[in-house]
């Protein structure tokens, strides 16, 4: 409850738009998603195999950019550190998805945890599958929506 847990993909996605994972790295994005979703026993084993493989991964398989951009790679790795050691905990057995946020549906099942048309009360009735239960639906379908223009978003 005190600390949001998100997915590797967003805390990935969220250090790349900050800079602190340069996206100037080819292939920066795959590779660190590998990393960060590594088995690692503890923090301390995490902290040294993540930058230590992202290095080797840029050794062997592009050299080059290794060659030209050292520091960017160093920097990328301990961003990935960063973003490994704020939100996984080896010790604690926590991990990506360990606690998923169940609001929305995005990332996790969320809402369709429940409207799933498979949760039924005593007399059968499902839980209703129609969002507009809980959302006020403003535009659907609608290639430019007048709420957009009426927001002065569109």
């Amino acid at each position: 409850a005190a600390h949001t847990m998100q997915t590797a993909e967003d805390a990935l996605n969220r250090a790349m738009a900050e800079g602190a994972v340069t996206p100037e790295l080819p292939w920066i994005h795959k590779k660190g998603l590998e990393l960060l979703k590594g088995n690692y026993a503890t923090e301390a084993e995490a902290r040294a195999k993540i930058p230590e493989q992202l290095t080797a991964f840029y050794r062997s398989e592009h050299p080059d950019v290794l060659a030209a951009k050292p520091q960017l790679v160093k920097a990328a790795g301990d961003g990935l550190v960063t973003v490994f050691t704020t939100n996984v905990f080896p010790e604690m057995k926590v991990t990506w998805g360990t606690h998923p946020n169940h609001i929305g549906h995005m990332s996790y099942p969320g809402c369709f945890r429940c409207h799933d048309g498979d949760h039924t009360a005593k007399d059968g009735k499902a839980i209703t599958q129609d969002c507009a239960v809980c959302h006020n639906l403003l535009a659907v379908d609608e290639a430019k929506p007048k709420v957009l223009a009426d927001l002065g978003i569109q």
